[in-house]
């Protein structure tokens, strides 16, 4: 059952009748709520008790309308002078509003509006739990203190432990020697990352934690520290400062960053990162990303404006998009540029290619329908020469066009094509072959692989005939050895069987299925010299 929903056996609230100096044992107390619940039966039956889940109770109003919320109590034993003060020991609940206070012995003084709790002490508010030894919090205003306890947040699943928490009021509170993770605990009984520090400064209104001396650890291990560190309760995003990262190599000497987050828009954020370099200067990185409902992409760029070590401007961009188009298209562009022959070996970090010397610029369009798939591409590549060490360039491709499918008809009949168009010419970098004496042929090439297949069988087997091809024609945009095009047809005749036998078997004592599957396949492709072609 849900907290806070009105039970038919609910005490009273003590706030709103005076209690006797005297002690109430447990039977009279639940002889005085039966008699309730039958005063208000009747009423019960006409509007029945609806109930339904929840993971936290409905938070408490602000203000004065927090001050005329009745106040339940409910303990094995109930003692106290009216309007001064009332004791409750044994599994004793206090509750008002959408706050929840149990513990094994509590103390309310009603002048002061405060509650002092030892022994299981288990606070929930708004969703958040903390639980401990021992507790004082004037009720109303959420102000007192919490020695050892451990939290729980609802709303992000963070949590931790600490020596003692302040509540500051409702939005703020100060826990001392505390530990904070939003980790789930791992098999060993501890989380992945934990923060350590001696003090955590929480403002809820703000969605900001504030972590003096404290220290992170991965497994246990401490990665990172800091004299003050920022960061959100929620799982919302926040803007602010990241942690800075020092790193060394013999290119650039020591560097040194810190990171910028700016919370854009809840579909939109950057990262600016002021860059140090001990060799190289000033330089900066940033990264800005983007989600639209038709569309989607991110762009990164590193600058570094005077370069101390070359005497000259270097940078380099990454730009990633993707998106729908009408008709049911989609299309998407990836490319990466850099300013220099020189940038992956200086930068290798701002490279994010698998191919460092080679960085590819590619912008598709695509579009699919019933079985079939077309789609047309330009590649573009940007090499990075080494005097001492020179590479072949792959040719650019633009365009590149295609279509491949199949399609069922008739009595079982299977097509299945793949036929594609694509124009090579040399990258910018790339006109001579360094490997060679010789200029690149660039030119048009159509390929197509196309197939008829017509399957007989039943669930034993199945016997396929089919017919190929694999064509292909080049024209060339300067004539080579004489000749500027050719093309060829290759046929394909093909007969493939397959086989199911199954028996019942008995192997060692036990019942078992044998199965023998052969498989008989005959292709007949005629030689055809493609070796002078052109």
């Amino acid at each position: 059952m849900p907290h806070g929903a009105p039970l038919a056996s609910s005490p009273v609230p003590i706030s709103s009748r005076p209690i006797r100096s005297c002690r109430w044992r447990l039977a009279p107390l639940v002889l005085a709520l039966a008699t309730a619940g039958l005063a208000r039966a009747q009423d019960a039956a006409e509007a029945p008790l609806q109930l339904r889940s929840a993971t936290e109770l409905k938070p408490l109003p602000r203000g004065e309308a927090n001050k005329a919320l009745p106040i339940i109590l409910r303990a094995r034993e109930l003692r106290g002078r009216p309007d001064i003060e009332t004791v409750a020991e044994g599994e004793a609940e206090f509750r008002r509003g959408g706050l929840v206070l149990s513990a094994d012995q509590l103390r309310y003084l009603h002048p002061d509006d405060l509650a002092v709790a030892r022994g299981n002490v288990r606070i929930s508010r708004d969703g958040n739990v903390y639980s401990g030894p021992e507790l004082q919090l004037h009720v109303q205003r959420f102000e007192g203190f919490f020695l050892q306890p451990s939290y729980h947040f609802g709303r992000t699943g963070a949590g931790g432990t600490a020596r003692r928490i302040d509540f500051i009021d409702e939005q703020r509170a100060v826990a001392t020697g505390a530990t904070y993770t939003s980790c789930p605990s791992d098999g060993s009984g501890g989380p992945a990352w934990l923060l350590s520090t001696d003090k955590v400064k929480m403002d809820f209104e703000a969605n900001e934690g504030i972590a003096e001396n404290a220290v992170l650890r991965f497994y246990g291990v401490p990665i990172l520290g800091a004299p003050v560190l920022s960061f959100p309760l929620t799982d919302e995003r926040k803007s602010g400062w990241l942690p800075p990262s020092i790193n060394l190599d013999s290119k650039s000497g020591l560097q040194f960053s810190i990171p910028w987050y700016w919370n854009i828009a809840p579909n939109r954020d950057a990262t600016l990162t002021p860059l140090l370099s001990a060799k190289r200067g000033v330089g900066a990185e940033a990264e800005f990303r983007y989600l639209e409902p038709s569309f989607q992409g991110a762009a990164q760029v590193h600058v570094l404006p005077n370069d101390q070590l070359t005497g000259r401007s270097r940078h380099a961009l990454n730009l990633s998009h993707e998106g729908a188009l009408p008709l049911g298209a989609s299309f998407t562009f990836n490319g990466l540029r850099v300013s220099d022959d020189a940038y992956w070996k200086d930068f290798p970090r701002a490279v994010p290619s698998i191919t460092p010397r080679l960085l590819l610029a590619d912008a598709a369009v695509r579009r699919d329908f019933d079985g079939w798939s077309s789609y047309a591409r330009v590649h573009r590549w940007q090499v990075l020469q080494d005097d001492s060490a020179r590479i072949e360039a792959p040719y650019d491709r633009s365009p590149q066009v295609g279509v491949r499918g199949t399609q069922r008809f008739g009595d079982g009949f299977e097509f299945a094509l793949e036929t594609e168009l694509n124009r090579f010419t040399n990258p910018v970098d790339g006109l001579a072959d360094p490997l060679a004496t010789t200029v690149r042929p660039t030119g048009v090439r159509w390929h197509a692989l196309g197939s008829l297949a017509r399957p007989f069988g039943t669930p034993g087997w199945t016997v396929t005939p089919r017919v190929a091809f694999n064509a292909a024609a080049y024209s060339l945009d300067e004539p080579l050895a004489g000749r500027r095009g050719s093309s060829r047809v290759i046929p394909t005749l093909s007969l493939d069987s397959h086989w199911q036998f199954e028996r019942d078997a008995s192997w060692f004592g036990r019942d078992v299925r044998q199965t023998l599957e052969p498989r008989l396949m005959v292709v007949n492709t005629p030689y055809r010299a493609q070796d002078a072609r052109l």
